[in-house]
């Protein structure tokens, strides 16, 4: 936990610089993520389901020529999975090269605020929500949790997992390169 701390503290710096991010609603909990961290908020169709992808993976999408991996914000924070049989939205992240479309209840404004006003997590924040989160914002009404996108993907796609992500990857190659029998 000493660790979480002292990267919570990091986003929190000293001054009045104003930081930009996209929020979105997961359950009840509104959250930010970072601006410059998103690449586009779309409403994905056609998500295609990959044999034996970790539970998280809701499947896959062509975002305008791009093969993008569709994740479950929901199921990693312990809750129930999306409807993928009602409209919803996503927001598509790049993380380490790849693309993640990760889908949400709703998409929130986009929240500027100076960057004195992110505190540290707060220890009755939830184990869960505080592992994922670099900090919050209190607003008059709410409190916003920061998603922290490379702890997220961290924590819920380690690196134990990379010989199935690089299978993940070639699967995705070769669905973008064309109809192909993919191997089961």
């Amino acid at each position: 936990m000493a660790n979480n701390r002292a990267d919570n503290r990091s986003l929190a710096l000293r001054g009045n610089i104003e930081v930009k991010f996209v929020t979105a609603w997961i359950g009840d909990q509104l959250f930010a993520i970072p601006i410059h961290q998103v690449q586009d908020i779309v409403e994905p169709h056609q998500i295609t389901a990959v044999p034996k992808a970790l539970p998280a993976v809701r499947g896959v999408l062509n975002l305008r020529g791009r093969i993008v991996t569709v994740l479950s914000i929901r199921y990693c924070l312990g809750l129930e999975f999306e409807d993928i049989t009602k409209p919803m939205l996503g927001i598509t992240i790049t993380y380490e090269g790849d693309d993640f479309n990760l889908l949400v209840d709703r998409v929130g404004d986009v929240l500027e605020v100076p960057s004195s006003a992110i505190s540290p997590a707060p220890h009755n924040l939830g184990e869960r929500l505080a592992e994922l989160c670099t900090g919050i914002i209190q607003l008059e009404e709410m409190l916003v949790a920061v998603l922290d996108i490379p702890r997220f993907m961290q924590t819920n796609f380690p690196s134990e997992s990379a010989q199935s992500t690089q299978q993940f990857s070639r699967w995705t190659q070769m669905i973008n390169e064309g109809p192909v029998d993919m191997p089961i």
